[in-house]
């Protein structure tokens, strides 16, 4: 059973005592575990297509894409494997505009770390968790996620409903990054409560569908 926020419902009733009308002793074992979002949840309707997530007439180089995707990463170094295998790497100066890929409620905003000054950077292991991030849930239950995002650029905060292409913060440099990049990903909760990338496309500008190919650059239109 999967019960959303303010939601009620009944799967089982305990008589009163016929002789006082009291509830009767029972005892049951219930067993119950809490977490964000619907691990059911898919993008729907499944021909969606996400807007790239930088203003237009700029044009981007994707660094990583989908796990072994015509990746010139080794696979020693390759980050979008086991639940990040869905994801997206931006190469993006810090202070680049990031815009909303598709309209939705914010969820969540960490902007609190610093950015590094070295480019590249030799991220340890106690880097992991530590990289600003904007959460947005969509109609369907499922999230996007922009990380990296530069110290303090948030321009929306949990709550605001965003609409595609808005400019919700600037890119960054922190967390397990090698090099200033915006990393965009699509995901649902899945059944441990974890969030699990999903597979989508972008709008090449033109209504058809693509998954960006590592080295080369992209201009939103």
């Amino acid at each position: 059973m999967i019960l959303k926020p303010k939601k009620v419902t009944t799967k089982f009733e305990y008589p009163l005592d016929p002789d006082n009308q009291t509830m009767a002793s029972y005892e049951a074992p219930i067993y119950s575990r809490d977490y964000k979002g619907d691990p059911r949840a898919q993008i729907l309707p499944a021909t969606t297509l996400f807007q790239y997530p930088f203003p237009k007439g700029t044009a981007i180089r994707c660094d990583q894409s989908f796990d072994g995707l015509n990746s010139s990463i080794s696979e020693s170094d390759r980050t979008h494997t086991g639940l990040e295998a869905f994801a997206v790497d931006f190469s993006m100066p810090i202070g680049t505009q990031v815009c909303a890929a598709r309209e939705g409620i914010v969820v969540e905003v960490i902007s609190n770390f610093a950015d590094y000054s070295q480019d590249p950077y030799s991220p340890i292991e106690s880097d992991k968790g530590r990289e600003n991030k904007i959460k947005i849930l969509h109609s369907d239950n499922t999230y996007s996620t922009y990380a990296h995002i530069k110290q303090n650029s948030s321009r929306v905060t949990v709550g605001r409903k965003v609409a595609i292409g808005d400019i919700i913060c600037l890119s960054g440099h922190n967390g397990y990054s090698t090099g200033p990049h915006l990393h965009f990903e699509v995901s649902k909760s899945n059944d441990e409560g974890k969030f699990q990338t999903l597979e989508f496309s972008f709008n090449d500008g033109h209504g058809n569908p693509i998954t960006p190919q590592v080295g080369t650059s992209y201009t939103r239109i």
